[in-house]
């Protein structure tokens, strides 16, 4: 069970990471980290709850939610550099 778990996982973060910008659009760092955190957070949960398995969606949950959030924190930083980037680049321009 373990092993399967481990390997869907593998699997999981490799299709989510194999289709960004062409794919996604604009919120592929948000998309990827939120798939990202649910697969660590799903793992982590199977590995600390070896009772009743009630810690792989908790930790699904929770994962996606937090790596959902830092990929928004990236796609925003992304946004804002390239809008500086135009500026400056315009203001070179003129």
């Amino acid at each position: 069970m373990r092993r399967s778990l481990a390997t869907f996982a593998v699997l999981l973060l490799l299709a989510g990471c194999a289709g960004s910008e062409d794919r996604l659009g604009t919120h592929d760092k948000t998309v990827i980290g939120a798939a990202t955190g649910a697969v660590v957070g799903g793992v982590a949960g199977a590995v600390l709850d070896k009772k009743d398995r009630r810690g792989v969606p908790i930790g699904a949950a929770v994962g996606a939610a937090i790596g959902g959030g830092i990929g928004y924190l990236f796609d925003r930083q992304e946004e804002d550099f390239k809008a500086v980037l135009a500026r400056e680049q315009e203001a070179g321009r003129a």
